[in-house]
């Protein structure tokens, strides 16, 4: 079945493009879901399910047949959009060579059809003045979806008005992550979700890595033998995690942006300004700042924490962290400390000038550094996308009859390794560690 592109009406030479062949790049489950209609369309489940090149290949379509669209692809950190939203539109057009219809803007992440002037915008929501911006939308696609807060879906869905010439639409893509998230309660488990199911304005479709009709073996076989309960039933299953013996739990969200602390606590009040910093390649680095109001001596009185993410990101070299660590700011003044496990990567960050320095780490100390850290009153930001997740899916291990162990999972922790490495470290074990490298503190 031959469908053409039209613009204002009139067909184009030569826009053509084939249906039929089309789908033949599109899993087989997927298909009724790329003519979907409905107001939320939630394609959720496990890892490697096709879900989100999915839809990438929707709006890709919507972009040829219909005119006048402004679509946006979007995460809640606009860094890490290119990545994937954007690099997954990008690739789809080139797999069904229509890259050439289309102007994109490369540093914008902006992609305009040539032949009917729909749109694609590809972003993200880490500043909530963003969202004021979007203007005259026809369409959102929320990639990892449980990034976004709740609030955040709210807005989004207020922003899709209007009389439009082609039907409005929110597509949700996400891995079950938690049977807590706001998202289940908002559209599986809540009454308007029951409501808007049987009205046709929300439909959900779950699928697996079996619902992928081009999933290569290795990957395959990788989820097919994950050992870790959890991890098998969101990313082989595809089923709502059931998060057992959580170490740490929920931050307090503090509902504003970083530059707003001021508000909440008084510049005057706040103490020492320190960074965690857990090196990674394969799995991501992750680099932490903290704050601190109250005191920050024994018995600690008054004292509360403030965590901020700065970096969270795989594939990062020694000198790429550097360079990212001087983009993002990390003020250089400040004691960074370091995962104690690799030493040549702290001597090359106190080369490049920053005050790194070995955390605490000594027999025992990952347990005793987890009850200290337990017992702090710490706030983040919603901004703080990937340590908020590790915090509410951090737990202890179990042995083989199923009795839980002192022992953490040794697996998405990044972020959480950072915040013991500062806070057990500054908070605990001062003097051990300006022992290998004494600098003032600075407040900033």
């Amino acid at each position: 079945m031959a469908v053409p592109i039209v613009v204002e009406g009139v067909l184009m030479a030569g826009a053509k493009i084939n249906l039929e062949n089309f789908l033949s790049l599109v899993s087989t489950a997927y298909h009724p879901y790329l003519f979907e209609r409905a107001r939320y369309l939630l394609l959720w489940g496990g890892a490697g399910s096709a879900k989100s090149y999915t839809a990438a290949q929707k709006f890709v379509l919507r972009v040829i047949l219909e005119p006048g669209h402004r679509l946006y692809a979007l995460r809640k950190i606009e860094r890490s959009v290119r990545l994937s939203c954007f690099s997954l539109i990008c690739g789809c057009l080139k797999q069904y060579d229509l890259y050439k219809y289309f102007i994109v803007n490369q540093k914008e992440m902006r992609l305009i059809n040539k032949l009917n002037g729909s749109m694609i915008q590809c972003g993200g929501l880490d500043d909530p003045e963003k969202i004021k911006s979007i203007y005259d939308p026809t369409g959102f696609w929320l990639e990892e979806a449980t990034e976004f807060s709740s609030a955040d879906i709210r807005q989004i869905n207020l922003r899709l008005r209007g009389n439009l010439p082609n039907y409005k639409q929110i597509i949700l893509t996400f891995n079950p992550i938690s049977q807590l998230h706001h998202i289940r309660k908002r559209f599986f488990s809540s009454s308007r979700s029951a409501r808007e199911r049987a009205s046709g304005r929300l439909i959900t479709f779950q699928s697996t890595y079996k619902d992928n009709d081009f999933i290569d073996e290795d990957y395959k076989r990788e989820l097919e033998e994950e050992t870790d309960s959890t991890a098998y039933m969101v990313y082989t299953l595809g089923e709502w995690g059931v998060l057992e013996n959580v170490i740490y739990g929920p931050v307090i969200l503090i509902d504003d942006e970083p530059h707003k602390l001021d508000i909440l606590c008084p510049r005057s009040r706040l103490k020492d300004k320190i960074y965690g910093v857990d090196f990674g390649y394969a799995n991501p680095s992750a680099v932490m700042e903290y704050k601190f109001s109250g005191s920050t001596n024994p018995p600690f009185e008054d004292l509360k924490v403030y965590e901020r993410e700065i970096i969270y990101e795989k594939g990062l070299t020694t000198d790429q962290l550097i360079t990212r660590m001087n983009l993002d700011n990390v003020d250089k003044g400040c004691p960074i400390y370091c995962d104690a496990a690799d030493p040549a990567q702290i001597e090359a960050l106190y080369v490049a000038g920053f005050n790194a320095r070995k955390a605490y780490k000594a027999q025992g100390s990952v347990e005793a550094t987890i009850k200290f850290v337990k017992g702090l009153e710490i706030y983040g930001y919603p901004t703080n996308v990937n340590s908020n997740q590790e915090a509410e899916t951090y737990r202890r291990q179990k042995d083989r009859d199923g009795n839980v162990l002192e022992a953490p999972v040794d697996a998405d922790n990044h972020a959480m390794s950072a915040r013991g490495y500062a806070l057990f470290s500054h908070l605990n074990h001062r003097d051990w560690c300006e022992a290998f490298d004494p600098r003032s503190i600075c407040v900033g």
